[in-house]
């Protein structure tokens, strides 16, 4: 195939024409040449029809001038060829020559024209050429200088190629360069001429469907859509497309939606993707459309309309995204200049900052010239002498006179004398600070003046003042808004007075009492709040209430003053913290408070000290508690007290029963073992009387306790003594380990009680012949006595269970004694009434060691 020139329009013309000038020169000599054979005369009047043939469909644009130029170059080097394989013995070295020069010349040519490859073939073909006529004819001069004329031609044209392949080179760069600074003044033509355009578009309806053609038209784009960005929706709504019907056809097709004001949502994500790059290049509507079109649907579009690139163009200025433009190409079309978008996009940015502060300025100035018509404040314009300018109509409702009688009217008519001294002074105030430099230009003064009336009446007005100023900020007049506050005076008036009331009888009050505002925040407090806080009251008003609760009570007033501010009423107990630390128990009772006059919203807060009550409730369900607990544990004693005198009683009972009907008829032995068995029972029940007797004396509060100075080795030798004849019956051994004298300061009964328990217990445990030890030692603060034994002993389990008075602890001895568990409980009262502790430690089959504490004999 035949490539594009590297040369220009014009120079290849030149060339084709000459060269078509030397081919039909060349074909006459070869017609006129001596008795040339008549199959070259007709090959050559064919060549010569075909050149005319290929000037005139050339001429006509049927033919390129470059397809032109290869058909008449091949003809010639055929036609040569042709001509001299025909005509072998009729060629003289002279025409062997020209052909050769022919051809040559037609290297460089055909390299400018048609390209180096077919450059190349010309080359080959003359080599082809050379050779064969050396192999087909005896010329000596041909066969003598056949090499010479190889390295010749391919020398030649291993020149021309480099050269031209360097021309070639230039001419592209040139070419490039020429077609891109065309491109550019192409694009910069349209831009410029866009920009004028833009200035005279109106509304947005009639902006955009014009842009969006012009850029679609410029760019050769086969899709473009125009989205307007709307900040309150946060999406992108599409407003126009410029396409064909097909492509339109295929998109609805493919969506199944109405094309025109479709939104696009846009994320917070997406919206900083969519300003960092104003520019993109994209593969699919999905990416595009950040996703708003899915991923099957784009393909689909794809493969209907052979669309391929896809440009977003996102408008922007000062980071603030007004739209996107998004153009679609195939995939062999050229793609658009970035630096053309870039442009393009701003363009358009600019337009739709334009409209849209148009339209927000319009829509201010209907507004500013509705409140104007019906506002029933007055506006007043002064100069910098305060000469007033202009007056608004409203001056009349105020006032009762027209604009132009006001105007008339001095200052002395207008305002009081204290007025018209307080605007002289606030003024050479204003006029002095103007000329600092750092003063803030937009300040407005607010000034309580005292204005005349029509009939002479006074009224109260505020008037809001500020400087007017020209484009360099300097003060060129004052514009005042006037506004009647006489209602708000007479309001205030009362209000003063009815709060002089309201804080009297607030601070007689016994009861705290706070306003709060909707944070919480302390507005006002009596002095029976202040007291309850423990604070003054400037330290108290204007901080937090939260300041003064604990911190499991902030959630839930947090949740009460929610519920005020939805005009809630509400009571609940928190814990206030005052200022000393002290903890108080409070109920708050809490009703919305809404002052109209002043704007203000709150809650009204009464504090009820309950600190005592709650003490005293604390104690009182401790007691309650306490009581049931008692009564509970006494009911459950009592149970196991009958269950256990039941017993005992069934065996007297019974054995006595035996003892009557068979008196007469058992021998004395009989009679005597069962009346031994008959007062063994009897005396273990008696004990356990005892035992009852004293715990209950002592339940009471009626058992005597004198604690005096004891020898603690006399009362062990005493307690052993009374124990001596159970500890026989097993061959136990007890013995006192202590030898020197311990005094205590204990009760001599309590103490013989407490002993005589601990020992019957270490005997009931302990195996015949077995050991129980008894010992005193006297620590820093008190007497340790212990008595262990090296008997059973008990696991860790079984001693937690000891000291239940509810369900005291009992177990069969070694010898299947029984027993009710009551003997320890009462050691552990009477140790504890003492002052002391009692605790057993043990290890199964090991022993026990029971110890307690008692005072000291110095105390």
């Amino acid at each position: 195939m035949l490539k594009q020139s590297s040369l220009n329009e014009v120079g290849e013309k030149r060339i084709l024409y000459l060269l078509a000038i030397i081919s039909i020169v060349g074909y006459l000599i070869d017609m006129l040449a001596v008795a040339p054979p008549q199959l070259i005369f007709i090959i050559n009047i064919i060549a010569i029809i075909i050149v005319f043939l290929t000037l005139i469909l050339e001429h006509y644009t049927i033919f390129s001038k470059v397809k032109s130029f290869g058909i008449i170059s091949y003809l010639l080097i055929i036609n040569i060829l042709t001509s001299h394989y025909l005509g072998l013995k009729i060629n003289s070295d002279a025409d062997i020559l020209r052909s050769l020069l022919i051809i040559c010349a037609l290297l460089p040519i055909s390299a400018l024209v048609i390209g180096k490859k077919h450059a190349i073939y010309i080359f080959t073909i003359s080599i082809a050429f050379i050779i064969s006529y050396n192999l087909n004819t005896n010329n000596h001069y041909i066969s003598n200088n056949i090499y010479m004329f190889i390295l010749i031609i391919f020398g030649y044209s291993i020149g021309i190629y480099y050269f031209i392949n360097l021309f070639e080179l230039k001419t592209k760069n040139e070419q490039f360069l020429s077609l891109e600074l065309k491109k550019n003044n192409n694009d910069i033509t349209f831009l410029n001429s866009l920009a004028f355009e833009m200035v005279d578009f109106a509304s947005e309806n009639e902006t955009i469907p014009k842009i969006l053609k012009k850029i679609k038209k410029h760019t050769g784009a086969k899709f473009a859509s125009f989205s307007i960005y709307d900040p309150k929706q946060q999406a992108l709504i599409l407003r126009s497309i410029e396409a064909d019907g097909t492509l339109l056809k295929a998109y609805v097709k493919l969506t199944g939606k109405k094309i025109l004001n479709t939104a696009s949502p846009v994320t917070n994500k997406m919206y900083n993707e969519i300003l960092e790059q104003v520019v993109g290049l994209k593969n699919s509507l999905t990416a595009v459309t950040f996703g708003a079109i899915p991923e099957n649907i784009s393909k689909s579009f794809r493969n209907l309309t052979g669309i391929s690139h896809f440009y977003g163009m996102a408008h922007i200025i000062s980071g603030k995204l007004y739209g996107t433009t998004m153009l679609a190409f195939k995939a062999k079309q050229s793609l658009p200049n970035n630096e053309l978008l870039k442009s393009y996009a701003h363009l358009t940015a600019l337009l739709l900052r334009r409209n849209l502060i148009e339209k927000q300025l319009q829509v201010s100035e209907n507004k500013l010239r509705n409140i104007t018509d019906n506002i029933s404040d007055v506006i007043i314009r002064s100069n910098m002498e305060l000469k007033t300018t202009y007056i608004s109509p409203s001056i009349k409702k105020l006032t009762g006179d027209t604009p132009e009688c006001f105007l008339k009217k001095s200052q002395e008519e207008r305002y009081t004398t204290e007025s018209i001294n307080k605007i002289n002074s606030i003024f050479s105030e204003e006029f002095e600070i103007e000329n600092d430099p750092k003063v803030n230009k937009k300040r407005t003064r607010i000034i309580e003046l005292e204005l005349f009336k029509a009939d002479g009446k006074k009224i109260h007005v505020s008037a809001h003042t500020s400087f007017m100023r020209d484009s360099e900020g300097n003060a060129i007049g004052v514009l005042s808004v006037i506004r009647d506050i006489t209602k708000r005076k007479q309001a205030e008036l009362a209000l003063n007075q009815s709060e002089a009331k309201f804080r009297l009888l607030i601070n007689s009050l016994g009861e705290g009492v706070m306003i709060l505002d909707k944070k919480g925040d302390i507005v006002f407090s009596n002095p029976a709040a202040e007291g309850l806080m423990e604070t003054e009251s400037k330290q108290l008003e204007g901080s937090s209430i939260y300041d003064f609760l604990s911190k499991q009570d902030i959630q839930l007033v947090n949740k009460e003053i929610e519920k005020r501010n939805r005009g809630l009423s509400n009571t609940y107990e928190v814990e206030i913290i005052s200022k000393k630390g002290n903890i108080r128990n409070i109920i708050i009772t809490a009703t919305p408070y809404v002052n109209n006059q002043i704007s203000f919203q709150g809650s009204l807060v009464i504090f009820r000290d309950i600190t005592e009550m709650k003490k005293s409730e604390i104690q009182l369900k401790k007691y309650s508690k306490e009581l049931k607990q008692l009564n509970s544990d006494k009911d459950r004693f009592m149970q196991i007290l009958a269950h256990d005198l039941k017993s005992p009683f069934n065996s007297i009972i019974g054995f006595s029963d035996l003892l009557l009907t068979n008196l007469h008829k058992y021998p004395v032995d009989e009679i005597e073992k069962q009346l031994t068995v008959i007062n063994s029972i009897s005396l273990k029940t008696f004990d356990l009387l005892n035992d009852l007797l004293l715990w209950s004396t002592s339940q009471s509060g009626n058992l005597p306790f004198n604690p005096e100075k004891l020898n603690f080795i006399d009362i062990c030798i005493n307690s052993i003594e009374e124990k001596k004849e159970q500890a026989y019956q097993k061959n136990i051994t007890i013995k006192c380990l202590t030898n020197d004298t311990i005094y205590i300061q204990s009760d001599k009964n309590l103490l013989k009680t407490i002993l005589r328990n601990l020992i019957s217990n270490a005997i009931k445990f302990t195996h015949k012949n077995g050991r129980i030890d008894i010992s005193a030692v006297n620590n820093e603060d008190a007497t340790l006595v212990t008595v262990s034994d090296n008997g059973i002993g008990m696991s860790s389990e079984d001693i937690s269970k000891l000291w239940n008075f509810a369900k005291p602890y009992t177990n069969e001895g070694t010898a299947k004694e029984k027993g009710t568990g009551l003997g320890l409980v009462l050691c552990k009262e009477f140790v504890e009434k003492h002052g002391g502790k009692i605790w057993a430690e043990s290890k199964e089959g090991k022993g026990c060691s029971f110890k307690f504490t008692l005072p000291l004999g110095s105390l």
